[in-house]
């Protein structure tokens, strides 16, 4: 399987998207994605101050 950006890869702040490719032995191929998301230090802390007022 391989993957864009590829694992490992540093992400920045905001969401990326990932897509996959994998190929089985006879040459079958599927694809997929799915989406990272990296909260940068004010995030972060507004996600802590939500969490302890609730």
């Amino acid at each position: 399987m391989t993957c864009a950006p590829a694992s490992g890869a540093t992400f920045p702040i905001g969401t990326t998207t990932v897509d996959c490719t994998a190929t089985d032995v006879t040459g079958n191929q599927t694809t997929g994605s799915f989406t990272v998301t990296v909260v940068g230090a004010a995030g972060q802390m507004e996600d802590l101050e939500t969490l302890i007022i609730a």
